[in-house]
């Protein structure tokens, strides 16, 4: 949700054509109207364009089919202590679609990913003060990885 209303008219016309971003959009309750109730964004797909709402059809029906615990051995890549949006709060016009959106920070998270959402069950986790782009080149991460691929 934060790119696509940071960003200028022409490239959200364009990533609203990409299948990937509505596979991105959280599954637990993460939007909430004017009197605080959670929008199941999934169910109700007022807020897309008609010409869109297959993919966030095909995206609940691809997020479903994942696993929502670790079933071989894993280690998720966890980065905390920066600001990251948690939720949005959005106005509902009458025909259903979003008039205006505001997204509500929480300081645990990478800048992109909620620390909640990054645990997967049964999994491994490694966490580090860090942003979602500098995981990657974080000196501790890539000792991590050395250590689990050495395994």
């Amino acid at each position: 949700l934060l790119p696509l209303n940071l960003i200028n008219d022409k490239i959200r016309a364009a990533l609203s054509t990409f299948p990937g971003a509505y596979q991105l959009l959280p599954t637990y309750p993460a939007v909430f109207g004017p009197d605080g109730q959670a929008i199941d964004i999934f169910a109700d797909t007022r807020w897309v364009p008609e010409a869109y709402r297959n993919y966030v059809d095909d995206a609940r029906k691809f997020r479903d089919e994942l696993s929502q615990t670790a079933r071989i051995p894993t280690l998720c890549i966890i980065g905390y202590g920066n600001k990251t949006v948690v939720k949005a709060q959005v106005e509902v016009d009458p025909s259903g679609g979003w008039q205006s959106v505001k997204f509500i920070e929480d300081p645990d998270g990478d800048a992109t990913i909620p620390v909640s959402s990054a645990i997967l069950e049964g999994a491994d986790f490694h966490p580090v003060q860090q942003s979602h782009g500098a995981l990657f080149v974080d000196n501790d991460v890539k000792f991590r990885l050395k250590l689990e691929l050495m395994k």
